[in-house]
């Protein structure tokens, strides 16, 4: 699979996204939620796009963090993916192009975990409406 398919797959101007640059005001600019659920990921303009799995720790509108396996070794900072989310209340997937961010590990009782997070450097906006209604019915459910 090459990079214009990903990216005709998503609707999605490639040349666009890898241009677009992020800036220090994008960072907290969205509310974060910590909500687990499936995340399909595969890294752009790699020779062989091998699908891999990751389980979230939070999400907002600018991005996502989730646990990656300890033994990807392939995803790095900047690394562009598409990103497919499975949000169990909501029907079908959401679909992204993101870069990586960071990567780092936590540890908890002597288990380490390793996390990525990802900034949106595209999302459909008919996923974003569903992403942004997502957030705030889950932020209404919360405060009551």
């Amino acid at each position: 699979m090459n990079l214009e398919n990903n990216y005709d797959e998503l609707g999605i101007e490639a040349e666009r996204v890898l241009k677009k640059e992020s800036t220090s005001q994008d960072r907290r600019k969205y509310v974060r939620i910590d909500y687990i659920f499936d995340v399909d990921y595969e890294i752009l303009l790699e020779i062989q796009n091998n699908k891999e799995k990751g389980i979230t720790k939070d999400i907002s509108l600018g991005g996502v963090a989730f646990q990656i396996s300890s033994l990807d070794t392939k995803l790095q900072k900047d690394s562009i993916i598409v990103i497919r989310l499975s949000i169990k209340e909501l029907i079908g997937e959401l679909k992204a192009v993101g870069r990586v961010v960071r990567i780092w590990e936590e540890e908890n009782q002597g288990i380490k975990k390793k996390f990525c997070a990802v900034k949106f450097v595209t999302i459909d906006p008919y996923d974003y409406e569903i992403l942004e209604d997502f957030i705030d019915q889950y932020l209404k459910k919360q405060k009551r």
